[in-house]
């Protein structure tokens, strides 16, 4: 209105004019869909909605234009971001899925324009929800045995990822029984909109490698829209040092005769047999073995081939000899497992039975080397009827059935003076004490001349 006056003539002339250019009208829309929330703004109307609320029809519908007919609608959308729609009695529907994690489907801004006259302004905002299926890599991790891991000390991380940025609301499970063996902590405490974290795994129990030495599971991780992955995981576990070697072959036992060659081998393993360490050997405890310098027993450090060679059984007089050996870590020679081996030395019949040496009344010893004659001269009157002075210590250092002997006298020339003597006892084993005594003194007569020199001689 505008009002013009003459001050003049005091008449007053008042003109009305309406202008319609730049005056526009709202238009109005209402919810047709319960999981659509429209509120209204000094500007027009803010629509929010959960992404993805399709549930696998064509369309969805957002809102409804009111007071209009709608043949004169038009929208225009201020950017670049747009979806696709049509309206159907007054009803605006998108012919799409908006998906949060896409940042172009977030929000939309647009204009409803009805013919030339009316328009309004709506914004439509996409809210995340915990849709996607989140991801779980799962290392090979090696653990320690008998060494407990916490969240501080273990080397073993998964990595948990989710687009939603949802991680507070994971749950991950150890499948295959072994729950209440490992765990993976998770963090409770990550703001939204972290799409990835690390999450240490723990052993509840402690690893022994000998029983298991690796173990084979699957991990699932659920979250809170219930989407879950499902991943296989292998931890090796580490063997660490904690055991002696372990014999896998001994003979413990052997028996054979004297002064041969025998050849034995022996094997032992690391018992720590994830470290696998080389196994040296050797024998030890050799005391006695060094009281003979000509025992010959050796054994290869590397191999355990044991030679065994010169035992004399008699000439020490043993029947079983002990030898001692260890196999230990090369590297760490802490770590060893003694054996106890026990040979058992057969005798050979090598060795004759002699006379060491008479012994006279008078307690004076003739004694005879092994080479030389055993000559022994006495004297005696006819028709003499006892034993001769001296008895003869006779020995066999062969054992067993080889140290028994016999004795007896034997003619020396075509004469037989033995029919005169007597020889006991006649039978020894080692060695025993031998006398020689006359049994018929009738033949020992000094007239007769073939009976003044007698010659016979002792045999064994």
């Amino acid at each position: 209105m505008i009002l013009i006056m003459d001050i003049h003539k005091l008449n007053i002339i008042i003109i009305w004019m309406l202008i319609f250019s730049g005056v526009h009208c709202s238009v109005n829309i209402e919810t047709v869909d319960d999981e659509v929330d429209i509120k209204k703004t000094d500007h027009g109307y803010a629509l929010t909605m959960e992404e993805n609320n399709h549930k696998f029809s064509n369309k969805k519908a957002l809102f409804k234009i009111t007071e209009s007919d709608c043949t004169h609608i038009t929208l225009n959308f201020f950017s670049s971001n747009s979806f696709t729609y049509n309206i159907d009695d007054c009803i605006l529907y998108s012919l799409q899925a908006f998906d949060y994690e896409v940042p172009t489907q977030r929000s939309y801004s647009m204009l409803i324009i009805d013919g030339t006259t009316t328009e309004t302004q709506v914004k439509i905002y996409i809210t995340n929800i915990d849709d996607e299926v989140p991801i779980l890599h799962c290392p090979n991790c090696i653990l320690d045995e008998n060494t407990m891991y916490d969240k501080d000390n273990t080397p073993c991380f998964y990595t948990l990822e989710d687009p939603d940025g949802f991680l507070s609301f994971m749950t991950i499970t150890v499948n295959n029984e072994l729950d209440k063996t490992f765990e993976v902590i998770t963090n409770q405490d990550l703001p939204n909109e972290t799409y990835s974290t690390e999450e240490p795994l723990i052993n509840l129990i402690t690893l022994n490698y000998k029983t298991t030495d690796f173990y084979s599971f699957s991990v699932t991780v659920i979250d809170s829209g219930n989407n879950n992955a499902t991943v296989n995981a292998i931890i090796n576990v580490n063997d660490i040092r904690n055991t002696n070697p372990r014999w896998t072959k001994i003979i413990n036992f052997a028996e054979f005769p004297e002064k041969s060659v025998q050849e034995f081998d022996v094997k032992a393993i690391d018992g720590d047999t994830g470290i696998n360490s080389s196994i040296c050997y050797e024998i030890t405890g050799q005391d006695d073995l060094k009281q003979h310098s000509d025992y010959d027993i050796k054994i290869d450090k590397n191999t355990g081939h044991i030679i065994v060679k010169n035992i004399d059984r008699d000439k020490y007089d043993i029947n079983v000899i002990e030898v001692n050996i260890t196999a230990c870590v090369c590297d760490e020679t802490d770590w060893c497992t003694p054996q106890k081996l026990n040979y058992y030395i057969e005798d050979i019949d090598d060795h004759s039975p002699i006379i060491v040496k008479n012994t006279y009344l008078d307690g004076t010893d003739q004694e005879f080397n092994d080479n030389e004659p055993k000559i022994v001269n006495i004297e005696f009157l006819e028709n003499f009827s006892g034993s001769f002075n001296f008895s003869s210590l006779i020995q066999d250092i062969d054992t067993g059935e080889n140290a028994q002997f016999e004795v007896q006298l034997v003619p020396e020339g075509d004469f037989d003076y033995t029919v005169a003597y007597i020889i006991v006892p006649t039978a020894g084993y080692k060695f025993g004490n031998f006398k020689i005594s006359v049994s018929d003194k009738t033949y020992l007569d000094y007239e007769n001349p073939t009976w003044i020199n007698n010659y016979f001689h002792v045999s064994i």
